[in-house]
């Protein structure tokens, strides 16, 4: 198993962990052509980033998703609950998991 399946791994059994502890929630993901897909999910609400420069940038929500679960693209959504987030800017992406900017719709 390389360095890339570990990653994948550790960080599918990490957010399991979460799951279980309440800090992660069941998704179900949904792309704009396809069918809707169920997935795990981190939100990260009222998230404050701080700049190069030291200037911080209002507060956003953010969801980090496996890619080995979902590839998440600009313009689809994701529900949590009763709560619908579109995904509007990626923040980064590794091997293992993506982490997008999102709108509250």
């Amino acid at each position: 198993m390389g360095q890339v399946d570990h990653l994948r791994a550790f960080d599918s059994t990490a957010l399991d962990a979460m799951l279980l502890a309440g800090l992660a929630d069941d998704a179900i993901y949904t792309p704009a052509i396809g069918d809707p897909i169920a997935t795990r999910v981190l939100v990260d609400r009222a998230v404050q980033t701080i700049g190069d420069y030291g200037q911080v940038s209002g507060p956003h929500n953010s969801v980090t998703f496996l890619v080995a679960e979902v590839s998440p693209k600009k313009g689809e959504t994701v529900t949590v609950g009763t709560e619908t987030f579109t995904l509007e800017s990626k923040q980064s992406e590794d091997e293992a998991r993506a982490v997008w900017t999102v709108s509250n719709d």
